[in-house]
């Protein structure tokens, strides 16, 4: 019976964002954008994927805790996006947007962009880079000396910073929320890195952008 309660078809985006494309028939075309074709698409079947929000149970410490938590907190939390979005959409209509709402709306925009295919594969991967730099400085301090795990440690950081700087490269012009909200994690937890091994922190690099 409980199997039968589950939701299986788990949108990655609301399906009442969604509707503000479709027809009355709840239908419209999707894009292709690598393909560059369009298709004909309904709110039921785009952006969702069977279970895609279920937390594996073995990963649970509680067993009795629900592995449909987050798709379920995503349901409740897509109600209030809907009446955002409906204020905000009635605002835009009359010149005028809500600050409270244009907030809320920020704070869904941030979420939604946390909660697609895209972003989870980003996070597996950067886990997995993460974790292996751990298991090297590890292999390198026990099998070698503190000295060796320091040099691994001090070439970490500084693919750290290469790649921050290509990130910030690509971004000058116009850095998404989303790319700052993710330097801004990086930096504190080098920062300490860097004190750890009695290095001085490269001071940060600005761009100027045309006015």
């Amino acid at each position: 019976m409980a199997d039968k309660q589950k939701t299986k078809s788990q949108h990655t985006v609301p399906r009442c964002y969604l509707r503000g494309f479709a027809d009355e028939k709840q239908n419209f075309y999707s894009f292709n954008k690598r393909y560059q074709k369009a298709t004909p698409a309904s709110v039921g079947q785009s952006a969702q994927s069977d279970f895609f929000y279920d937390l594996e149970p073995s990963t649970l410490q509680n067993p009795t805790d629900d592995p449909q938590l987050v798709e379920k907190t995503f349901a409740l939390l897509e109600k209030r996006f809907k009446e955002v979005l409906d204020d905000v959409i009635a605002g835009a209509k009359t010149g005028e947007v809500r600050a409270e709402s244009a907030d809320y709306l920020a704070q869904f925009i941030a979420l939604q962009w946390l909660r697609t295919r895209g972003a989870r594969n980003t996070m597996v991967e950067v886990d997995a880079k993460t974790m292996q730099a751990l298991v090297n400085l590890c292999r390198n301090s026990s099998l070698t000396s503190q000295h060796s795990a320091k040099q691994s440690l001090s070439r970490y950081l500084a693919r750290g910073q290469k790649a921050d700087s290509k990130m910030e490269g690509v971004t000058r012009r116009s850095p998404s929320s989303a790319t700052r909200a993710v330097q801004s994690r990086r930096r504190p937890v080098r920062a300490g890195l860097h004190e750890q091994l009695g290095q001085r922190q490269p001071e940060p690099r600005y761009h100027r952008t045309a006015v």
